[in-house]
């Protein structure tokens, strides 16, 4: 079946034995989960293996990768999962009331064409080995006004170039 449009509000997911929180397959779409915290997992916090239109917004993830030090991530994107949004989140190895976990990276977008995503206003502070790992060769996304503003990778974007073309003539010593 199809799984679209649903709102997970102020949930949160902790000391999951494996990835917390876990989107899989081609027919879901439209998914926000808006506040709340993934923290403590094994493994991944959050792993997005397919779908479109998939939002974490203004959520806390933290402290995933209990299982083994650095290797597993606060956010994982799969390759080619399109149409994706993380805005406003706290992302990063910041809880100090539970876990030991340390995410490698707290976003991490595997190698494929992924397209349409943005990811922006984001504190990525605090990430075990980078606060954002792109390995993605799509095109038609935005990285902004993430913290830390120092770190490369952080705060970039692609765009399509524009050209403007004329047909009309212009002397060289003349002024426009």
């Amino acid at each position: 079946g199809v799984v679209v449009a649903n709102e997970y509000l102020q949930c949160w997911s902790s000391n999951s034995q494996g990835n917390g929180v876990v989107f899989q397959g081609t027919n879901i779409d439209t998914q926000k989960w808006i506040g709340g915290w993934v923290r403590d997992s094994r493994n991944n916090g959050v792993q997005i293996n397919g779908g479109t239109n998939i939002s974490f917004l203004g959520t806390e993830i933290t402290r995933n990768g209990a299982a083994t030090y650095n290797t597993y991530d606060g956010i994982v994107v799969a390759g080619n999962v399109n149409s994706f949004r993380i805005i406003g989140c706290r992302i990063g190895n910041v809880s100090t009331t539970v876990g030991i976990g340390v995410q490698r990276y707290n976003i991490n977008i595997l190698p494929g064409t992924s397209n349409g995503y943005i990811i922006s206003d984001n504190d990525l502070n605090d990430a075990g080995t980078l606060p954002i790992n792109n390995a993605s060769n799509g095109s038609g996304f935005c990285i902004q006004n993430n913290l830390p503003t120092i770190i490369p990778g952080v705060n970039v974007s692609s765009a399509i170039s524009s050209s403007i073309a004329s047909s009309t003539l212009i002397a060289a010593s003349s002024t426009v």
